[in-house]
C-alpha cells in the first residue's frame, strides 16, 4: 500500500484537466522505466505495450483516464479579476473559497471570490453562488493578469494528495488518476513475471469531456478484450446505499447492458475462486465510463471500479485497500486470459 500511495501522490500533484493532459510525461517516463513500449496517440493519451513472445497470443487491454475536471477562463475584469466558466463537471457549490490553479503563460494559484457571511444579504443567504457571478482572485492588476492569463486558459482544482487515518487517501483527480496508479503498480508487478497474453494499458486522455481517447485507444490497437478501470460512487452519510459502494470492502465488478455478459460473469468467477474481496454494481444503461467508449468497436468489455467520496472535488477520498483489490484482480484476470 506505501508503494501505491507514493505513486498516487506524485500522480495527483500533476495538472491534467482535459484537453491539456500535463500529467502526461511524468507517466510516459515511468512506463518507459517499466520496460514497456510506449506510443504517444494523436488525441494525447498514453499506450504501454508489453508483448508476451507468444504468436497470435490474446490483446488485453486495459483502460484509465488520466484527465481531471476543471474550468476555463472566459475573461479578466477591469480589478483584475478572472470570470471563469466548467470544463467537464465541476458542482459550483464547492467554489466559493476554492484554491485552483490558473494555466497561463506560467501556473497561477488563485483563490474562487467568497463574500464573508457578515456581508452576505438574506436572499444570499439562502441561495447558492451561481458559477457566472463568481471570480477568481489571482492577486494581480487588471494589466498583469492580461499579460499572464487570456481567455480559453484552463483552470485546475488544487488539492494535493496526502493520508487519511486507516487506509484513506485524500486529494484532487483521485478520478481517475487513483486507476491510472493501480494500472502503474500492475505494470511494477508484472516487471518479471512471464504472461501468455499481449498486454496494452491505456492511460486515456479526454474521458471527463467524451472519451475520445479510449475510443483512438480501442481503435488502434483492436484488443480481444478490455477492462475499463475507473471510480464510483462510494458511500456517505447522505447517499443512497443501494446504488453506492463501501470503502475498504472490495473493487466492484460492473453490471451494465453495455458491458459483455460472459466477461463479466467470468471476471466475477475468478474473484470469488480467488477469495479477492469485491462488490457488485448494477447499471441499467450506460455506464458513464470509457467502457461505453470502447464497446463500440465491437470489443468484449468490462468494467472494474474503485469506490471513491465526493467526486470532482478538491478532496476527493479512496481507500488503498480498494485499490490493492482491484490490482489482485486484474492479474488474476490476465493470468486466466492467457491459459484460455
Amino acid at each position: 500500500m506505501k508503494r501505491m500511495s507514493e505513486i498516487l501522490k506524485a500522480l495527483s500533484r500533476h495538472i491534467a484537466v482535459s484537453g491539456r493532459e500535463i500529467v502526461l510525461d511524468p507517466i510516459r517516463q515511468r512506463l518507459t522505466a517499466l520496460g514497456c513500449r510506449v506510443v504517444r496517440t494523436a488525441d494525447g493519451s498514453v499506450i504501454a505495450v508489453r508483448k508476451c513472445g507468444k504468436e497470435n497470443a490474446k490483446k488485453i487491454l486495459l483502460d484509465a483516464h488520466m484527465d481531471e475536471v476543471g474550468l476555463i477562463v472566459t475573461g479578466i475584469d477591469d480589478n483584475g479579476l478572472l470570470r471563469f466558466g466548467d470544463h467537464a463537471g465541476v458542482d459550483e457549490k464547492i467554489l466559493p473559497a476554492a484554491r485552483v490553479t490558473v494555466l497561463g503563460k506560467e501556473p497561477l494559484l488563485g483563490i474562487v471570490a467568497a463574500k464573508p457571511p457578515h456581508l452576505l444579504t438574506k436572499e444570499e443567504r439562502e441561495k447558492p453562488a451561481k458559477m457566472k457571478d463568481m471570480r477568481i482572485d489571482i492577486g494581480l492588476s487588471a494589466d498583469k493578469a492580461r499579460e499572464m492569463v487570456k481567455v480559453g486558459d484552463l483552470i485546475a482544482l488544487y488539492g494535493p494528495a496526502r493520508e487519511l487515518l486507516g487506509d484513506r487517501m485524500t486529494g484532487k483527480s483521485l478520478d481517475d488518476r487513483a486507476c491510472v496508479t493501480i494500472l502503474i503498480s500492475l505494470l511494477e508487478l508484472l516487471e518479471n513475471r512471464p504472461l501468455a497474453v499481449d498486454l496494452y494499458v491505456v492511460m486515456s486522455a479526454g474521458e471527463e469531456f467524451g472519451g475520445y481517447g479510449a475510443v483512438t485507444a480501442a481503435l488502434d490497437v483492436k484488443p480481444d478484450a478490455a477492462i475499463a478501470l475507473d471510480v464510483s460512487h462510494a458511500e456517505t452519510p447522505d447517499s443512497e446505499k443501494l446504488v453506492t459502494g463501501r470503502l475498504g470492502k472490495g473493487v466492484m465488478i460492473g453490471f451494465s447492458p453495455v458491458l459483455d455478459a460472459d466477461f463479466t460473469e467470468r471476471i466475477l468467477e475468478i474473484a470469488v475462486s480467488n477469495k479477492i474481496p469485491y462488490q457488485l454494481e448494477a447499471m441499467g444503461g450506460k455506464t458513464y465510463t470509457n467502457a461505453d467508449n470502447i464497446v463500440p468497436g465491437g470489443v468484449p468489455t468490462a468494467l472494474l471500479s474503485v469506490p471513491l467520496r465526493y467526486m470532482h472535488t478538491p478532496q476527493e477520498v479512496i481507500s488503498l485497500t480498494d485499490m490493492v483489490t482491484a490490482r489482485s484482480l486484474l492479474l488474476a484476470v490476465l493470468e486466466e486470459e492467457g491459459e484460455r
